[in-house]
């Protein structure tokens, strides 16, 4: 009767969570630009307290809008440059919004929500702006924080890879530390925090590979780790080698990193574009293929909630209908190519962190921005106990219980093998607010192939899910 119950509640997740594509795309009303949504690494738009945002410039400066409904609204003007390529990365109710220009002179601005009007005002702890001092030549620059607070820019310059670093209130940054050498020109960098570290990815053409190295939170800042030469496994001798100066990525909560690049293979049967996923372990999987036959400028996204991630990218070259493929994250195959915005437009741009129900995605001309807001199928819902995930399901070692509670109060987690024995060392349990999400990690790996049953258990209720162990 048990596994009869667990059966029926595993396929109706699947259902749900196998839809391929968002289940719906809205379009938002075009805006007015003065600068594309370049570039490529960076993130220009973040969800907060119910509403979406973006950082954009328009022929009066460069704006934080708010989207209502299908409609942009200017809510802070944060610097009078029509020029500037943004970067925004969120720590709770603040924004940290790099304005990278394309000239040495960068600048780092923060902005914290205004609860009562819904809109953004300049940081209480550093309402002025920052300088950075960039390379001149620099193609673009980003920015992320790592666990101990210390936020990180990574810029690539004429043939280094380098960063800069600041502590809170990020108003003095140091001398840039050199990542990697011997790079060309064209070449770009980008920076990502994962659990414990901060990461500094990059193209390097004239190796024909991609480059990783790591920084262990705390370390000095000049300490880094061996380049990693990510995937380097599948780097085929074809055309003019597997690395081009397109990457984006996303890190799941795990530590798992996937980063969307576009290869120089320029053959048939081989990736255009590919994914490149790095392990919590630190190993990197081979390379996947998202499309051998279109597209260039990717960007990733991911929703942990239901373990799906979206490769989004332009169809041509210079231009055309934004289009994107779907993959789970617990077996990474990409489906069709599906169209998300049709037209000529190029640069999309999305969130910089994970989602988990709806997110916009824009793109532009050089005179308009356009965007969709995309959803994604929602969770399976029991009355008594709310929103309830488990994924990936199946897991290779680590998986995630995430669930949203229509009442607050106590809760515990426990896993039971196939017998019934419950496995000691991974329960989880707290107080739950009403309506927040929480989510709650298993880690499997010390456990054999199988099947496994997490149990949810309130004060309302319990619920069981079936979940398989696939090592």
């Amino acid at each position: 009767m048990l596994f009869a119950l667990l059966l029926s509640f595993n396929l109706t997740a699947q259902q749900e969570t196998n839809t391929p594509g968002f289940t719906s795309v809205t379009n938002l009303t075009p805006l007015p630009i003065v600068r594309h949504t370049a570039d490529k690494p960076q993130s220009k738009v973040w969800s907060y307290a119910g509403k979406h945002w973006a950082v954009l410039p328009d022929n009066t400066g460069t704006h934080i809008w708010r989207l209502d409904s299908i409609t942009w609204t200017n809510v802070l003007t944060i610097s009078s440059s029509t020029s500037t390529r943004a970067d925004c990365k969120v720590v709770g109710d603040v924004v940290h919004i790099l304005l990278f220009r394309g000239t040495s002179a960068a600048y780092l601005l923060s902005a914290e929500f205004v609860p009562e009007t819904k809109t953004y005002k300049l940081w209480s702890q550093r309402a002025e702006k920052a300088e950075l001092l960039l390379d001149p030549v620099a193609e673009t620059a980003t920015l992320d924080i790592d666990g101990k607070g210390r936020m990180w820019v990574a810029y690539d310059a004429e043939s280094d890879v380098k960063v800069q670093w600041s502590d809170p209130p990020y108003a003095v940054w140091n001398a840039p530390v050199t990542v990697a050498s011997g790079i060309k020109e064209d070449d770009i960098c980008t920076v990502i925090a994962l659990p414990g570290k901060i990461g500094v990815f990059w193209s390097n053409q004239v190796t024909q590979r991609f480059g990783f190295k790591t920084h262990t939170d705390g370390a000095a800042p000049t300490s880094w780790s061996a380049d990693e030469v990510p995937a380097s496994q599948s780097a085929f001798n074809v055309g003019k080698g597997m690395a081009d100066d397109h990457l984006n990525l996303v890190a799941a909560k795990d530590g798992t990193l996937y980063c969307a690049v576009k290869t120089s293979f320029d053959k048939q049967g081989y990736p255009m574009l590919g994914l490149l996923v790095r392990r919590p372990s630190g190993t990197w999987d081979d390379m996947y293929q998202v499309s051998d036959t279109e597209g260039t400028r990717p960007v990733v996204i991911l929703n942990e909630v239901i373990g799906k991630l979206k490769v989004i990218y332009t169809a041509g070259s210079f231009g055309g209908e934004i289009l994107y493929r779907v993959s789970p994250t617990s077996h990474i195959s990409f489906s069709s190519p599906l169209t998300l915005i049709g037209g000529a437009y190029n640069y999309a741009t999305s969130v910089k962190a994970s989602y988990s129900s709806e997110v916009v995605i824009l793109a532009s001309t050089s005179s308009e921005a356009v965007g969709v807001l995309a959803t994604d199928p929602s969770p399976v819902k029991d009355e008594l106990l709310g929103n309830i995930y488990v994924y990936p399901n199946p897991i290779s070692s680590t998986g995630i219980v995430s669930f949203a509670l229509p009442e607050g109060g106590e809760y515990r987690i426990l896993l039971y093998n196939s017998n019934g024995d419950k496995i000691k060392g991974l329960e989880g349990e707290g107080v739950a607010v009403a309506g927040e999400l929480y989510t709650t990690q298993i880690n499997c790996a010390h456990l054999a192939s199988g099947l496994y049953i997490v149990r949810l258990q309130t004060s309302k209720g319990t619920k069981h899910f079936k979940l398989i162990l696939d090592k």
